[in-house]
């Protein structure tokens, strides 16, 4: 059930809504947070009811690993975050590169080994990543969420479960009490925003989706096109792209302000950008922010090859082609060579950013999100202000 879907607006996102508000009504914050958990849950199941245990049973898992890393010491503590971020790529690769691999072997080997017949998770990619940066977090001394519901809600909201942002754990749950509490300012707000990323999404992407389809359907058949009709295909596939993105996720927002949520910008605006750097910061920028303190700076020496098969993973994926709403991939060069726009040396602690790398950064707009290590990313949407804040750990 996409956003732009007719039973989502004049069915679903009402229905929720009010679940949400009557919830806040009768039982207060708890009982806001227990409604949109339900509604998230909903959402998620009409996508295959088949898939909704996998998003269950890995936001479990999670949720279990962060406590142990909680409790423990500091060696034992290590030892669960690898664990937990190795559990979750590990998931993720056999949810959705398993195929993947079995056609490379059969393509290397001559054999004709059979393709798994696996149903993939809508979103996996994105709440993956959301929750290798929660465990990091919590290894930050961030105290784990008091219920597993609480911890669900953040990994299931339907404002951006499928299609992100990646939302960062202090800047959800340092909201929580704010969900169900919409006042007509808020309203006016997220209906605005929402019909904005609405009208890209269906009037502007959808229109040059014909002329992108006719020139890969054209090369398909003949094998070659013209030199006009391929600068009029590729240029429309990347419009196509880039208002279904930039609408997808100002559609996100809008959800967000309606539910109590203030979301991380996710795209800003990127072919504003003076260099290659700078637009891939303005693109999919929790993306970017992910890959740049979870993936770009290792934790440890000792954790590198963990980090180096994360980052080998997020790469080859999302580093071109194209782009599917629950799961993102961008077209031209790479996200990772592009991305970061980090310059600093490795320090110590649990996080893979180093406080030390905030010295030399570019400004950064990333939302009011915290990353760990000390560098901490507290801005407002849209606004291009970069703070640290420095706590290396000895």
């Amino acid at each position: 059930m996409l956003f732009s879907s007719l039973t989502f607006i004049f069915a679903f996102l009402p229905l929720a809504l009010a679940a949400v508000l009557l919830g806040r009504r009768f039982y207060g914050s708890s009982g806001a947070r227990f409604a949109l958990t339900a509604a998230s849950l909903l959402f998620y199941g009409l996508w295959g009811w088949k898939l909704l245990p996998v998003l269950i049973l890995v936001a479990g898992l999670n949720y279990r690993v962060s406590y142990s890393i909680a409790r423990s010491a500091a060696g034992p503590r290590k030892r669960w975050l690898v664990f937990g971020i190795a559990a979750n790529l590990l998931i993720l690769i056999a949810f959705k590169y398993t195929n993947f691999l079995i056609d490379n072997l059969n393509a290397i080997t001559g054999f004709s080994v059979p393709f798994a017949d696996i149903a993939f998770p809508i979103g996996i990619s994105f709440f993956t990543f959301q929750q290798i940066a929660y465990l990091v977090t919590v290894a930050n001394n961030m105290e784990p969420p008091e219920t597993f519901w609480e911890y669900l809600l953040f990994v299931s909201c339907f404002a951006y479960v499928t299609a992100g942002p990646i939302v960062g754990a202090r800047e959800f749950f340092s909201q929580r009490d704010q969900i169900g509490r919409l006042t007509t300012d808020r309203f006016a707000v997220g209906i605005t925003v929402f019909s904005i990323g609405l009208l890209k999404k269906v009037i502007i992407a959808e229109s040059f989706a014909p002329y992108a389809n006719h020139v890969f359907e054209q090369a398909q058949k003949s094998g070659a096109v013209g030199t006009l009709d391929a600068w009029l295909g590729s240029w429309s596939y990347f419009l196509q792209l880039y208002f279904d993105f930039s609408g997808y996720s100002e559609m996100a927002l809008g959800l967000g302000v309606l539910l109590g949520l203030r979301l991380p910008l996710n795209f800003n605006s990127p072919l504003r950008a003076t260099s290659a750097i700078e637009f891939w910061q303005r693109w999919h920028m929790t993306l970017t922010r992910f890959i740049t303190g979870y993936l770009f700076m290792p934790l440890s020496v000792r954790h590198a090859p963990v980090q180096l098969a994360g980052l080998a993973l997020v790469g080859g994926h999302h580093a071109g082609g194209s782009h599917r709403h629950g799961d993102v991939s961008f077209p031209g060069s790479s996200q990772l060579r592009h991305g970061a726009g980090f310059h600093g040396r490795a320090g110590s602690g649990y996080g893979p950013l180093s406080a030390r790398a905030c010295e030399n950064a570019r400004a950064y707009p990333a939302g009011d999100a915290s990353l760990p290590g000390g560098a901490q990313y507290a801005t407002g949407h849209g606004g291009l202000e970069y703070q640290c804040r420095f706590r290396a750990k000895k």
